[in-house]
């Protein structure tokens, strides 16, 4: 129903306009930049989990590691005594709790320490904040061939290649 004069338009209403929603998220880019964090973070962008480990994993490495070492060195510059610098006193944040963040990594490297005699099975468990297990050979050093207590003697060792030549000899 027109009325002689009368233009009749339609009303273009967004809900939210696309401009708004620039300008939010340059906001949250320069807040992310100023404090140092990725824009993950503050929820500026979307991401998958596995890329999510790894993006914790840059900001442990690239922001919070330097900033802990920088309160280390100052603490142990000047708290500590030299009476106390000299007995080997220093601070040491333990973050090696956060760096856990890449799961399939950490992993792997237990497995190969574990495997070349750098760590007991208990060793790893404390890396891990669990208790360690009061069993027998739970804190043995172990080397691969496959895991032999490092204190054996390696012509005691059985392989298939020994059994072969024990065999046939």
């Amino acid at each position: 129903m027109e009325e002689n004069g009368v233009e009749i338009e339609r009303l273009q209403r967004e809900l939210v306009d696309s401009k708004l929603l620039d300008t939010d998220k340059i906001s949250r880019s320069r807040i992310a930049m100023v404090y140092n964090v990725p824009e993950h973070f503050i929820g500026n962008n979307q991401s998958s989990y596995s890329s999510q480990e790894q993006l914790n994993m840059e900001f442990l490495t690239y922001n919070l590691v330097p900033t802990v070492n920088q309160y280390e060195a100052e603490l142990n510059k000047k708290t500590l005594s030299r009476a106390e610098k000299a007995k080997g006193y220093r601070y040491k944040f333990n973050i090696a709790s956060l760096l856990r963040a890449d799961t399939q990594a950490r992993g792997q490297f237990y497995q190969i320490m574990r495997r070349g005699g750098a760590y007991s099975a208990n060793d790893v468990r404390r890396f891990e904040d669990l208790q360690p297990i009061n069993k027998t050979g739970m804190d043995d050093y172990h080397i691969s061939g496959d895991l032999y207590p490092i204190d054996m003697d390696p012509t005691l060792r059985k392989t298939t290649s020994s059994k072969s030549v024990a065999e046939n000899g």
